[in-house]
């Protein structure tokens, strides 16, 4: 459940910063990490029984690593540290979604 928490938040947090037009390199940043953010929604969805053949049709067939738990975990720090910057905002999103590819990372090996 949290997965679906930061994926949403980690778009909030671009789509913001898109609206502070900062300069090219920002908006290059913001919409890859829309991209990548939505990518881990569509992992995050394939739990859900009556989604899953419809997610696995359409994206996670190419996208296949982000179904293994160490590797998602890897995919968030990824993501989170790509969101850290000067706006606090950022930094706490950042954060919370590298803690998340921590714990994530952590579940792998108990489960």
């Amino acid at each position: 459940m949290t997965g679906f928490a930061v994926a949403f938040l980690v778009c909030l947090v671009s789509v913001l910063s898109l609206l502070t037009f900062e300069g090219v390199p920002q908006v290059v940043l913001c919409i890859y990490l829309i991209i990548l953010a939505l990518l881990g929604l569509e992992a995050e969805f394939r739990r859900i029984k009556f989604l899953r053949s419809m997610i696995y049709t359409v994206a996670i067939k190419y996208f296949y690593f982000l179904t293994n738990y160490y590797v998602r975990g890897v995919y968030y720090i990824f993501m989170g540290t790509m969101l850290l910057g000067d706006v606090p905002l950022n930094i706490i999103c950042g954060g919370v979604c590298i803690a998340l590819g921590c714990v994530l990372m952590g579940v792998h090996f108990f489960v």
